[in-house]
């Protein structure tokens, strides 16, 4: 598991991004929180509950849900998240899709995360990640790559889809690790579609996911392609400290004695433990004063 602690203001729309056209792939990112609310970072591909789906509550002591809330999804009911307006173009491009996801599950149905079809039955023409007997497997239709990890019910995982246009490459991650590679794959082709986030149609079957679903991400890396950057989304407080110059970008100053750094949420750390999973925890300092 990797990890990594980073500040950022969710808050604040970059200028960069805020006045791009829909539909213009140099439009760096899409991104559902799903923290009780159905728009996407930018307000731009908003969605809508199917099916009375609902949200995680808000405990205390549901550390693994980590900042804000989630899906929360029931197979049986059919429950899904539905972007119907406007058509997001991932058509022969490269794309990176990547979620947080907790799935409860105890057989070997097909299970939906996420999909863009267009033609159900037509090569290259529908585009769905699902769990299917314990694996991912994702599709572009007849062009398919299933993880070799065989995923466990009632844990969380993050997992990350690209493809690679430039070099034909379907790549799936775990928890920030490379889990399979298809070479020579053909791009995604499609010129509408709706999306649905924890459901998929396969043929005529439409298959909903069961658990969680968290922190929904689109992204198009046209200069890395290959990067999966796995944000945690997971915002900090800081007490008795300031901002200032850094080893890369800014760096927090911790002047006095009560100065400290607060994050909440690293779900993953105490599953590391219990579970003897690896996990690293990685920063730069400069102390200014050292006593041994």
């Amino acid at each position: 598991i990797q990890i990594c602690v980073t500040l950022s203001n969710k808050g604040t729309t970059p200028t960069n991004t805020a006045t791009q056209k829909v539909n213009d792939t140099s439009m760096s990112e899409v991104y559902w929180s799903f923290d009780g609310i159905t728009t996407d970072l930018y307000n731009v591909y908003n969605g809508i509950l199917r099916n009375n789906s609902s949200y995680t509550l808000i405990l205390s002591n549901q550390p693994s849900i980590g900042q804000g809330r989630g899906l929360s999804l029931l197979s049986l009911l059919n429950q899904y998240f539905l972007v119907s307006t406007p058509f997001l173009n991932l058509n022969s491009i490269s794309f990176t899709i990547e979620l947080w996801i907790y799935p409860i599950i105890n057989n070997t149905e097909d299970y939906g995360i996420f999909s863009q079809c267009r033609c159900s039955t037509c090569t290259n023409q529908c585009f769905y990640l699902i769990i299917r007997s314990f694996h991912l497997f994702v599709s572009f239709k007849n062009n398919d790559l299933i993880s070799n990890i065989i995923l466990i019910s009632n844990t969380w995982y993050h997992i990350a889809f690209i493809y690679n246009y430039n070099t034909e490459e379907q790549i799936l991650y775990i928890n920030g690790i490379q889990d399979n590679i298809k070479l020579n794959a053909n791009s995604y082709q499609i010129t509408n579609g709706i999306i649905e986030i924890g459901a998929s149609k396969i043929g005529l079957i439409k298959n909903s996911f069961n658990g969680y679903i968290d922190n929904s991400h689109c992204s198009f890396d046209l200069q890395y392609p290959n990067n999966d950057d796995g944000p945690n989304g997971l915002n900090g407080t800081l007490f008795n400290t300031e901002l200032v110059d850094g080893h890369v970008n800014q760096a927090i100053n911790f002047s006095g004695q009560s100065s400290y750094f607060q994050a909440y949420g690293f779900y993953q750390i105490g599953y590391g433990v219990i579970q003897s999973k690896p996990f690293s925890v990685s920063l730069w300092i400069n102390p200014s004063v050292y006593n041994p």
